[in-house]
C-alpha cells in the first residue's frame, strides 16, 4: 500500500490527460471494477446476494465514473471525501470475518486501499477542486444517504452505514456509548472529516 501511494504521488506530476495518466487511470478503474464484480460474486457462490448500497459501495461507483471522465466534479468529490473517510477507517478497523489471504479478504482490501489509492491519486494530480459549497453539498448528500439507509434498516433488518448497531469487531465507536447515542458521534466525526479533507485543497488553490 505504502509502495503504490509512493507510485501514485510520483506519477502526479505527469501532465493532466498524457499517455501516462491515462494507463494509470485505466488500471484505477480496473482495480475498482474488479473489487466491485469479486464482491458480487463470492457472496452469490456462497448462497445469497449483497446489494451494494453501503457508503463505500456508492464511493467506488463514484470513483469508476471520476476516474473515466475527472471533469465530474460531483463523482469526484464523492470519491474523495467518501473514499479516504471511510476507506481509511475501514481499513484501520474491518469488520470482516475472513482472514489473509481469504477471497473475501482480498476483496475487501482491493476496495477499500483501492479508493484511498483513487482519491489520492485524483487529489495529487489537481482533478479534485472542493469549494465550501460543494463540500457543504456532499455533506447534505451523506446525511440524505444515511436517512435513506436507516429506512432501509428500519424495513428489513440490515444494517448499512453501521445505523442499526455497531459494528461486530472493535472500532473507534465503541468509545461513544450505545445506540442511538454513538450516533451522534459519526454526524459529528463525517463533519470533522469533510472539513479536514477540504481545507488542504482549498489552501493549495
Amino acid at each position: 500500500m505504502t509502495l503504490a501511494s509512493a507510485l501514485l504521488f510520483f506519477a502526479a506530476g505527469t501532465r493532466p490527460r498524457s499517455k501516462l495518466d491515462v494507463w494509470l487511470r485505466i488500471g484505477l478503474v480496473q482495480l475498482l471494477s474488479a473489487a466491485a464484480l469479486a464482491g458480487w460474486l463470492l457472496p452469490w457462490q456462497a448462497g445469497y446476494l449483497v446489494v451494494p448500497v453501503s457508503l463505500c459501495d456508492l464511493a467506488l461507483f463514484a470513483g469508476i465514473v471520476g476516474l473515466c471522465n475527472p471533469d465530474r466534479q460531483g463523482a469526484c468529490q464523492l470519491l474523495y471525501f467518501w473514499g479516504l473517510a471511510g476507506g481509511l477507517q475501514a481499513l484501520l478497523t474491518p469488520d470482516l470475518a475472513y482472514y489473509f489471504p481469504e477471497p473475501g479478504w482480498l476483496q475487501f482490501h482491493a476496495h477499500h486501499a483501492g479508493l484511498v489509492l483513487c482519491a489520492c491519486y485524483l487529489a495529487s494530480t489537481k482533478r479534485i477542486r472542493p469549494t465550501w459549497r460543494s463540500a457543504g453539498l456532499v455533506w447534505a448528500i451523506t446525511n440524505g444517504y444515511a436517512a435513506v439507509a436507516g429506512l432501509i434498516n428500519l424495513a428489513y433488518g440490515t444494517n448499512f452505514g453501521y445505523l442499526s448497531h455497531k459494528p461486530a469487531r472493535p472500532s473507534v465507536l465503541d468509545y461513544f456509548g450505545p445506540w442511538p447515542w454513538y450516533l451522534i458521534a459519526m454526524e459529528a466525526i463525517g463533519t470533522v472529516s469533510i472539513v479536514l479533507l477540504t481545507i488542504p485543497l482549498l489552501k493549495r488553490r
